[in-house]
């Protein structure tokens, strides 16, 4: 005899899959193994399925599978002792005995496993049937079902509005959330858009979570909520947006998306170009620039997107340059265009041949006279106003910019004053002379002082600005046509010079003095421009240096960055004084506690305050008024802390200053070190590491029509 259990084919061309069980007698060995041959010789079990899978079964549901036990040979009685689960399968599934226990051949039984899960886990494992048929004397029937999956779905998805006229609203319409799936999905917080949303869209109501405050909420399978959207379009175009939905299910975050769509019908007036430009015009010239007013609307129906420009709607607004001009199409000066309501199509429309007619843009011009010089401040010369009846866009301004080709001359500080001079002193001061205009400003005769009555004022002769000479002669040393003369002898648009003036006291120790600068150019309307110099006097020369401003505070620099910043000496006093040194260095500060610095030049030299340059230390260089100037620039260091957060740092600028007068040095700050009333810094600074994030990393506008504007993107940073 020889007992045995294998996998054999049964069925025939199906060729299904069966467990056979087989007690094979001696005189069958030598004619069928328990891997080949027909079934049917000695004790053989067959089960069906040999596998069992449930798939996905709702939590506090149950599903079943019916497995066929038969057997299949010919000859003894197969004994069915016990069906269990095999150890370690989940207790989810249960199994029943069969209503026979014993099969002669041919005969079959069955029995039942039931699944009904409690919770989201894949559950699995295997069915053991013990029976009298050797060598193993049972057999082995996998069982498994997926686990839970929940599955939240946007009901529409997407919710499209459809067309909605300009002006008015889409909606409202209802956006259902339900969970479709097999298991609990939790929505975290109230939806929110997506960043390159269309803000067309907006959220009306949340009936069931009072926005927001009842999140987060649990949805089981088969549950929903609900969320009210409305659509009012602005700008034209077709729109979409992203309502973006955080949810949780068995430990898994996701978000769901859903999409809005919808399409603005109505007109949209398109101005090219979207803004008048003129360039620069010199005066006494004129230029011209033709305006195209076209419809970029939409509809399927033509009256439903036609743009109407009102009758007269076209005009200059209020405050416009006074040599501005509307042209008709014929090249006539008028005060206001559309003598007429200009009726504009969207689209053709060959279906309403009644249309045809009708143009789809229209042209004018708008005209430019300059007369009298402009500074080139940047803002517009003028508006002109387009009315239609685009409801986003009623009265539609559109900027007209323009550049007088001419100098301005514009001078600063006038007056100026010297401020206290005593006798025998020298004080300077710098009067910047700047165009403002749009044309090389050109010097007509040398910088002049008038009423100097003492020869107490000067003009420093600067060679890199000829008229400061006395001797300049424009017409020999600057010759030459408009643009191409040299650079000594012209202020370009935009660009200045400084001229350094002197005032020294040759008079009494007290009383003032006064006198009036010159300056002729080409300047259209300022020939001429005279500046007042004044000056007092006083009899005791002093040397009083102070530090401008007090205190620089650099902010937060992030660490692998500097930033610079300038501080100057200035001289207070009516005498000389000069400059010998300067120094920074570190302050200490204990947890909490504000920092304090020793003496100035008694501390340590600073590892993150640098001074970049310093002045030449000339005798009596810095003279009443005078000033010194010092950058500073604050290196935070690089290498990393195991703190986190922003971290201080302080020092003290200190400069050596000579008082020609009393023959001693003035330090400034003046300040005794120490922890109770010492010094305090004033340079200070923080520093960190600095992260940023920005969402969306990309903003893409599209194909955007020249005069118009493209949507508007909202960047998180």
């Amino acid at each position: 005899m020889m007992r045995c259990v294998g996998f054999l084919p049964y069925g025939g061309l199906s060729m299904k899959t069966k467990i056979l069980s087989c007690f094979l007698g001696a005189s069958a060995l030598l004619g069928l193994s328990c891997s080949g041959g027909k079934p049917g010789t000695g004790l053989i079990l067959e089960v069906d399925p040999p596998m069992v899978t449930f798939g996905v079964v709702k939590k506090g549901e149950q599903d079943q599978r019916i497995v066929t036990l038969r057997h299949v040979g010919t000859e003894g009685v197969i004994k069915i002792k016990a069906i269990e689960l095999e150890k370690g399968t989940s207790d989810e599934f249960q199994v029943t005995m069969p209503a026979l226990t014993e099969l002669n051949v041919g005969e079959e039984t069955t029995f039942t496993i039931v699944y009904r899960p409690r919770d989201s886990i894949v559950d699995s494992g295997a069915v053991i049937i013990r029976h009298n048929v050797a060598p193993d004397y049972y057999t082995r029937v996998p069982v498994s079902a997926m686990g839970q999956v929940s599955n939240l779905v946007c009901d529409p998805n997407p919710l499209d509005f459809g067309e909605v006229k300009s002006g008015q609203k889409g909606g409202p319409k209802d956006l259902t959330l339900r969970n479709d799936g097999s298991d609990d999905v939790v929505i975290q917080k109230l939806p929110y858009f997506r960043v390159d949303s269309s803000q067309d869209f907006h959220m009306v109501e949340d009936p069931n979570t009072l926005w927001g405050s009842g999140f987060p909420i649990t949805l089981r399978p088969g549950e929903e909520t609900r969320l009210v959207f409305e659509y009012a379009p602005t700008g034209g175009d077709r729109d979409e947006g992203y309502v973006e939905v955080d949810t949780l299910s068995a430990g898994n975050r996701q978000t769901v998306e859903c999409v809005l769509k919808g399409v603005e019908v109505g007109p949209r007036i398109v101005v090219s170009p979207g803004e008048i430009d003129f360039g620069a015009i010199a005066l006494g010239d004129k230029g011209v620039v033709t305006v195209t007013i076209s419809n970029g609307g939409y509809s399927s129906n033509p009256e439903d997107s036609m743009l109407v420009i009102l009758q007269g709607g076209i005009k200059l607004g209020e405050g416009s340059d006074s040599g501005l001009s509307l042209l008709d199409e014929q090249g006539n000066k008028v005060g206001s265009l559309g003598t007429t309501e200009w009726r504009l199509k969207s689209a053709e429309f060959p279906e309403f041949p009644e249309y045809s007619d009708l143009p789809m843009q229209k042209t004018f011009s708008v005209e430019w006279a300059p007369q009298t010089a402009l500074p080139d401040t940047g803002l517009p010369v003028g508006t002109l106003l387009i009315g239609s009846n685009d409801p986003l866009y009623p009265l539609l301004p559109v900027a007209i910019r323009g550049r007088v080709a001419a100098p301005i001359i514009a001078v600063m500080p006038n007056p100026v004053s010297f401020g206290v001079v005593a006798q025998t002193i020298t004080s300077e001061r710098t009067l910047t002379i700047r165009n403002d205009g749009n044309a090389d400003l050109e010097f007509t005769a040398p910088l002049t002082i008038e009423g100097d009555l003492n020869h107490e004022f000067e003009v420093v002769v600067d060679n890199k600005f000829a008229p400061t000479s006395p001797s300049f002669n424009p017409s020999t040393q600057c010759a030459g046509a408009p643009g191409s003369k040299p650079e000594e002898c012209v202020i370009h648009g935009g660009d200045s010079k400084g001229v350094t003036l002197r005032f020294t006291n040759k008079g009494g120790s007290s009383g003032s003095a006064n006198a009036t600068l010159v300056i002729k150019s080409n300047s259209p309307g300022a020939a001429e421009v005279r500046v007042s110099l004044e000056a007092l006097r006083t009899g005791i020369a002093t040397c009083e240096p102070v530090l401008m401003p007090p205190a620089l505070n650099y902010g937060v620099v992030p660490k692998g960055y500097f930033k610079d910043m300038m501080i100057k000496v200035v001289n207070q006093g009516t005498g000389y004084c000069s400059f010998q040194s300067a120094r920074v260095e570190d302050c200490t500060s204990a947890m909490g506690m504000e920092a304090t610095c020793a003496e100035p030049g008694k501390g340590q030299l600073s590892k993150y305050f640098v001074i970049l340059s310093l002045p030449p230390a000339i005798q009596n260089g810095l003279g009443p008024g005078g000033s010194l100037d010092f950058k500073i620039r604050f290196i935070p260091p690089v290498e990393d802390s195991i703190f986190a957060g922003l971290f201080p740092y302080s020092a003290l600028f200190s400069a050596n200053i000579y008082d020609s007068q009393l023959k001693k040095t003035i330090v400034v700050p003046q300040c005794q070190g120490g922890m109770v009333g010492g010094c305090s810094p004033n340079l200070q600074g923080q520093s960190g590491v600095a992260k940023i994030s920005v969402l969306p990393a990309e903003v893409d506008f599209g194909v955007v029509t020249i005069g118009c504007c493209s949507k508007t993107f909202r960047v998180c940073l």
